[in-house]
């Protein structure tokens, strides 16, 4: 190495260094003019790009962040974390297909990628397709059995597509799985909505049909699944404790019915 090349290198270097600096202070502008000035001393493109897309995407410069990084992948195709900056930025455009396609040039060039994977599983989501994301998320599952939140993820596409005996049985795995306090405080208000719901319906059917109302009695878990209802271990206990206060007694005569749960 020359000379002028070693010195073309360390202001290369210094001009990152200061970008990082000037960032830290949040003189975005400032910085950004410094990562250029370190790619004209010949730093390394595709991270000099990388860096510009971060810088403008905390400027709120979508266009400009989603250029930068199309650019660092253009430059180096097998930098990770160009992909995943590109694929992000993409979800935050609200392009989906846009994310879609990204994420799964990403996922060829790393398959266990479990970030690129739950972007792309939420890419799916955002184009109304279930089944792609659920085909993603059950990848994720298989990858990372462990992780709570997969499973999370498996339990709102099961609902979303109608499957809520697979979402209450996913629910109550997180619970099991996990002890992160927001997480089980979002798990438990999926399983109350949908335990409400469902025995709201419960109750009018009980109300309603003299047959249902007298094997409610009988097995309150049978008679529920035999009309395709599913109840969380916690909506089984609250049902239990309306039949016991007079539910399964109530014999409603006349067309006109009204019952309010609560």
């Amino acid at each position: 190495m020359t000379i002028s090349q070693r010195n073309t290198t360390e202001r290369a270097a210094k001009a990152m260094m200061r970008a990082e600096e000037l960032s830290a202070k949040g003189q975005l502008p400032e910085a950004i003019r410094s990562v250029k000035s370190a790619l004209r001393y010949g730093a390394n493109p595709s991270l000099c790009y990388l860096r510009l897309a971060s810088l403008y995407q905390s400027q709120k410069q979508l266009p400009m962040a989603l250029e930068a990084a199309s650019k660092a992948v253009d430059l180096d195709p097998a930098n990770i974390n160009a992909w995943e900056a590109l694929l992000s930025l993409s979800i935050e455009n609200k392009d989906f297909q846009k994310a879609v396609d990204v994420g799964r040039e990403l996922i060829k060039i790393a398959p266990n990628n479990i970030p690129a994977r739950d972007m792309l599983g939420y890419a799916y989501m955002g184009l109304g397709k279930l089944d792609a994301a659920m085909r993603v998320t059950n990848d994720q599952i298989r990858l990372d059995p462990s992780n709570p939140a997969h499973h999370y993820t498996r339990a709102m596409l099961c609902m979303h597509g109608g499957e809520i005996g697979m979402a209450i049985m996913e629910l109550e795995r997180v619970l099991q799985m996990t002890d992160d306090t927001e997480l089980i405080n979002a798990t438990m208000d999926q399983l109350e909505m949908l335990d409400s719901h469902q025995i709201e319906k419960i109750v009018v059917l009980a109300v309603e049909d003299d047959i249902f109302r007298m094997r409610l009695a009988m097995d309150i878990r049978e008679a529920v699944e035999s009309k395709g209802f599913v109840l969380s271990e916690n909506g089984l206990e609250q049902l239990t404790v309306l039949c016991s206060q007079g539910l399964t007694e109530m014999k409603v005569e006349g067309p006109s019915r009204s019952i309010r749960y609560h």
